[in-house]
């Protein structure tokens, strides 16, 4: 399953919609209030849950036989207490709020918290406000080991006392409509994947940090999970003798070239970046890559 709240609470596959519940009389579906624009990645928007707001996937998953991975973009809007169930929530599924019967994938007092109702993995990282991070929890029943990842990175990992046992017909995104004890918080949240199975290290740091891939196998499109695909191609082919499968051939004039566009963390303060490329040059001076701030 995965949501991209581009305006709308639509499944990428259309496989396993819900419905939104709103506590105010001012927020609905398509309040101004609930999205935000841009998203993560610069483009579409993310979904900003009010603490009386959120959203039912009215499925039934049974969540105690399976390993499962869920992963998001968030954005936390809000400075933390420091008391326990100060909440931030992203997913979450209650049977009853006993020890191993209600799943809570939240952020905690600013730590990333793996929660089966007292029986929790929690995370010694503190996050900053107004910052994007990719997020993910991480559940391996068969080996009995709870996870969660920071920006595609392992922070915390433990074996829980009790397998987690809950049972519902529904799974919540969003603030925690069944814990009324919490002081809960808004936020952004935005591309929210779950899987029923583990993400290995690899995955996740792709996920947390892949911001294109172009292959060039006879195609300018961009492979990667946030589809660039704002390209420019003038004078350029496809050669078969790829370093994997094909290569994109420029030519060597100052007329042949790529250029792709809409790249939003270049433009960003204190975020790091790289470019990794193959290269088969058949002249030994030239540009390879070239990046306008503009």
């Amino acid at each position: 399953m995965e949501w991209l709240f581009d305006g709308n609470f639509d499944e990428v596959y259309n496989a396993y919609n819900g419905y939104f519940v709103s506590n105010n009389a001012n927020v609905t579906e398509n309040s101004n209030i609930l999205w935000v624009s841009p998203g993560y990645d610069g483009y579409g928007s993310a979904v900003h849950f009010l603490p009386n707001t959120y959203y039912v996937v009215n499925q039934y998953f049974n969540l105690a036989a399976i390993n499962f991975t869920v992963s998001a973009w968030i954005s936390i809007t809000f400075n933390f207490t420091s008391q326990p169930d100060d909440y931030f929530s992203l997913f979450s599924q209650c049977q009853q709020t006993t020890n191993d019967k209600c799943l809570h994938l939240v952020i905690a007092s600013g730590s990333l918290r793996l929660g089966f109702y007292g029986d929790d993995l929690i995370s010694n990282v503190i996050l900053n406000t107004n910052q994007w991070y990719h997020v993910a929890y991480v559940y391996d029943r068969s080996a009995s080991k709870q996870y969660v990842y920071l920006n595609g990175y392992l922070q915390q990992s433990r074996t829980p006392n009790y397998p987690y046992s809950g049972n519902s017909s529904k799974i919540i995104l969003g603030p925690l409509p069944w814990l009324s004890t919490a002081n809960l918080h808004s936020g952004y949240i935005d591309q929210l994947i779950f899987v029923t199975r583990v993400k290995n290290a690899t995955e996740l740091l792709d996920e947390a940090t892949l911001v294109a891939y172009y292959p060039f196998d006879n195609s300018y499109l961009d492979a990667g999970p946030n589809n660039i695909n704002n390209t420019i191609h003038v004078s350029t082919t496809f050669d078969s003798n790829g370093y994997s499968n094909q290569a994109l051939m420029i030519g060597s004039t100052n007329l042949s070239y790529f250029q792709t566009t809409g790249f939003y963390f270049l433009g960003q303060s204190n975020y790091s970046y790289s470019f990794s490329l193959w290269i088969y040059p058949f002249l030994n001076n030239g540009t390879i890559l070239q990046v306008r701030f503009c």
